[in-house]
């Protein structure tokens, strides 16, 4: 699925949750629990609660471990990198991103 298409169904699947749970405009979390529910994931009341109430948010792992590898790419510290393939590809859709944003 090329950028494109997933900027697009994902503005979508946001867009319709915000339309049928307005309670997701105000959620991340909850924002992802339904999102990923249209998607076909399904969880029990105890995961939902868990995920809403006591696990760290994707965004906040995620957003933790672009710095920690990037404190480490600037001090050559290989034992936080993933593998050279991957860096490349993150780094490759990371310039996609900035390309597309930045045509707006």
């Amino acid at each position: 699925m090329s950028l494109n298409e997933q900027i697009e169904k994902a503005d979508n699947l946001i867009k319709y949750c915000f339309a049928y749970w307005p309670e997701t405009k105000s959620s991340d979390m909850l924002l992802f629990l339904q999102v990923w529910g249209l998607q076909g994931l399904k969880l029990s009341s105890q995961q939902r609660d868990l995920f809403l109430h006591e696990v760290l948010s994707p965004e906040t792992i995620s957003r933790r471990r672009r710095k920690i590898q990037e404190e480490a790419r600037e001090r050559l510290d290989k034992k936080y990198l993933p593998r050279p393939e991957v860096l490349e590809k993150r780094l490759g859709k990371q310039e996609d991103l900035r390309q597309f944003y930045g045509k707006k």
